[in-house]
C-alpha cells in the first residue's frame, strides 16, 4: 500500500488544528506515503517526507509559451509519480488528482452546515465542496461520534461509509511533576484564565468578554489569548468596555511557548457554540489545566466530565463556572480527571485505526 496525502492544509497558516492532525498522524503511520502539493508549503515540512508537486499557479499568458511548457512538463512528472499511489487521504476535501483511486476524506465538523450565519459568504461554498468529497469517497473519517450524528443527520446517504476515528493528544505529554501540583494548588504568581484559539462566529469570544464584566468573575482573574492578532474593531471593543489592562494578547506561539502558557494558567475557558473535537480542552487537561467549558454534546464526549460546565449563552453563567474551578476542593478532582481522561485519546490509535482503513479502501 502506498498512501497519497492531500496536503492543502499545509499550504497556509490558518487551519492550525488540521496541520496538527495531519502531522501527527504522518509521524505514526509505517506505510511509504507522499504529500501531495499544488501550491510551496506554509512552512518547513520535515526532511523525510516525499513532496509530489508543487505545481504552482498556471501561466495566465498565451504569449507565456516558456512558462506554458514549463508547467506541462512539471505537470507531466507529478502525474507519473503519483500513478503508482493507492489511496488518497485528504484533510481538506480536496479532490483526488488519480483517476480511479479510492479516496479517504476526513470530516472535522459540520459547522458551515449547520451554522452558516457565522460565515461571511464562503459556508455553501465549502459545503458543496465537502459533499462532492464525500459523495466520492470510498470512506469518510469523523473525529468524534457528535460529528458523525450532525453528518448523517444532514447526509444520511452516506451513513454507511462514516468510521469515527478520535485525534490524539499526547502531542502534549502528560504533566505529572510535584512543581505542577503545588502551582495547581493556587501558588501561580499571576493568575489568569486561558483562551486559545480563532474568536470569531461561533468561537463565542464575545459572551467571554461579558463575562469577565459580570460581578460574578474572579476580580483578580485577568485573561490571556491566544490567537489571530486582534484586529482595531476588536481594539476598540476592549476599549469600550474598559478591558484593555485586563485582556493580554499573546498571539500565536510555537509549541513550547503554548506549553508553558497552558502550564501558568489558573483555568482554561472554551466558550464555544459548536466544535468538532476540541483539541484545547485536551491539552489544558494534560497540562493540569482546570477547564470550564460550554454544555454542548462534543464536550460532554472528549471532556469526560471532568471539566466545569456553563451555558455558552449566559455570561453570568461562565463567570460562575470559572468561579468554581478556582476553589481548592474542585481543583484536585478537575486536575486528576482530566489527567485521566487524556489517556482515552492517543495518536498511535489514531493512526492504528487510519492504517486499517487505508488498507480496507485499498483492496476495493
Amino acid at each position: 500500500m502506498n498512501v497519497l496525502v492531500d496536503g492543502f492544509v499545509l499550504e497556509n497558516t490558518y487551519q492550525k488544528g488540521i496541520r496538527r492532525y495531519l502531522e501527527e498522524l504522518l509521524r505514526r503511520v509505517d506505510v511509504p506515503f507522499s504529500m501531495f502539493l499544488e501550491e510551496p508549503p506554509a512552512r518547513a515540512l520535515p526532511e523525510d517526507w516525499r513532496v509530489v508537486g508543487p505545481l504552482g499557479p498556471s501561466p495566465v499568458s498565451k504569449l507565456d509559451l516558456v512558462g506554458r511548457w514549463k508547467y506541462r512538463e512539471r505537470a507531466k512528472k507529478w502525474r507519473k509519480e503519483i500513478q503508482s499511489h493507492s489511496v488518497f487521504h485528504t484533510s481538506y476535501f480536496r479532490p483526488c488528482p488519480i483517476p480511479g483511486v479510492p479516496s479517504v476524506v476526513v470530516v472535522h465538523d459540520m459547522v458551515y452546515e449547520l451554522m452558516p450565519n457565522m460565515f461571511y459568504g464562503d459556508a455553501g461554498v465549502v459545503a458543496s465542496y465537502k459533499k462532492n468529497a464525500m459523495g466520492n469517497a470510498a470512506a469518510i473519517i469523523a473525529i468524534s461520534e457528535s460529528t458523525k450524528s450532525d453528518l448523517v443527520k444532514i447526509y444520511p446517504e452516506f451513513s454507511g461509509k462514516v468510521h469515527v476515528i478520535p485525534h490524539g493528544t499526547d502531542h502534549f505529554a502528560i504533566a505529572n511533576s510535584p512543581e505542577d501540583s503545588n502551582r495547581q494548588l493556587g501558588k501561580a504568581v499571576e493568575p489568569y484564565a486561558l483562551f486559545v484559539g480563532h474568536r470569531s462566529g461561533y468561537k463565542n469570544f464575545q459572551t467571554l468578554l461579558d463575562a469577565l464584566q459580570c460581578e460574578a468573575w474572579p476580580r483578580e482573574l485577568r485573561l490571556k489569548v491566544i490567537g489571530p492578532k486582534f484586529d482595531q474593531a476588536e481594539i476598540l471593543n476592549l476599549q469600550a468596555r474598559g478591558l484593555c489592562n485586563q485582556v493580554e494578547y499573546l498571539q500565536y506561539l510555537t509549541d513550547h511557548e503554548l506549553f508553558l502558557a497552558y502550564e501558568m494558567a489558573s483555568v482554561f475557558v472554551f466558550p464555544s457554540f459548536f466544535e468538532g473535537f476540541g483539541f484545547p480542552l485536551l491539552e489544558a487537561q494534560s497540562r493540569r489545566v482546570p477547564v470550564a467549558a460550554s454544555d454542548i454534546p462534543i464536550f460532554h464526549e472528549v471532556g469526560g466530565g471532568a471539566f466545569v460546565k456553563f451555558d455558552p449563552r449566559s455570561p453570568t453563567s461562565l463567570a460562575l463556572a470559572v468561579c468554581q474551578t478556582l476553589e481548592k476542593t474542585n481543583r484536585h478532582a478537575l486536575i486528576q480527571g482530566g489527567l485521566d481522561n487524556v489517556k482515552r485519546f492517543t495518536w498511535a490509535e489514531t493512526a492504528r485505526k487510519t492504517l486499517t482503513l487505508w488498507d480496507l479502501c485499498s483492496k476495493k
